[in-house]
């Protein structure tokens, strides 16, 4: 095997390898994972529920809730990231790392916001493939090949915010189906569980006023899945990081 060969291979990561790892990694730290999960679970509860009873309908506020969603994705990444790499029991709070998240988050987010803006100006409205969905696609491919700024802003990496940019890019290029398959993965089982949630929840409603400790309970469980499932993502990203750039980095005794 030739020297670029070799460096090819140890830039590589399956959908296989990811899986195992987040199998792995899951069931044997399954408890600490339920704990960090504890503060952001609460916040989205707290936040749907809060508008719930106040009748604010989702659209007046949209860009806020927008905002908000990534606040308790960030304080469960970023610990869980820690976790992973650092092997540290990580403060779960808001702090300056969970902002830099939330900033990358919010900065790769706006991409396709403006294709959309772009595409509805310039374009007709019945054309196909439709601009929201080119720009759906686009997002994907982009978060997924800049997803490896998230455990850099979670173990304070060195180096300029643009070289953090330009490293994932590099990194992930030939790993974009490998890191697709794994949130493919995690999404649909949280779908699944979502939609058997709902189902039994509009069973449990028919005929009757809104409850509202029954409303509370049933986004409170539906809000855990979605935090774990997530951490799917947090583990395969964290290995994806720890295997294509901390393995490669000089080692001092």
């Amino acid at each position: 095997m030739s020297g670029e060969e070799s460096d090819n291979k140890i830039n590589l990561v399956s959908f296989s390898e990811l899986i195992s790892e987040v199998y792995t990694y899951g069931r044997l730290n399954w408890r600490q994972i339920l704990k960090l999960t504890v503060i952001p679970v609460l916040i989205y509860t707290g936040v749907i529920v809060g508008g719930h009873v106040l009748t604010i309908e989702y659209y007046s506020i949209e860009l806020l809730f927008y905002i908000i969603e990534y606040i308790p994705l960030a304080i469960f990444a970023v610990a869980l990231h820690r976790r992973y790499l650092l092997e540290e029991e990580a403060w779960v709070g808001l702090g300056d790392r969970e902002i830099r998240y939330i900033a990358y988050a919010i900065f790769i987010a706006i991409i396709p916001q403006i294709i959309i803006f772009l595409s509805d100006n310039l374009t007709s409205q019945d054309v196909f493939p439709s601009p929201k969905l080119i720009s759906n696609l686009i997002f994907l491919y982009i978060s997924i090949r800049l997803s490896l700024v998230f455990p850099i802003a979670a173990v304070d990496f060195s180096g300029r915010i643009s070289d953090h940019f330009r490293l994932s890019w590099s990194k992930l290029s030939h790993n974009v189906g490998a890191m697709f398959g794994v949130l493919f993965f995690s999404v649909l089982i949280y779908v699944v569980i979502s939609y058997g949630l709902e189902f039994m929840y509009d069973l449990s409603q028919q005929g009757t006023e809104t409850n509202l400790l029954k409303f509370t309970l049933f986004e409170l469980v539906d809000n855990i899945f979605f935090i774990l499932a997530s951490g799917c993502d947090v583990i395969a990203v964290s290995y994806t990081f720890k295997k294509l750039v901390l393995s490669r980095m000089p080692t001092h005794s």
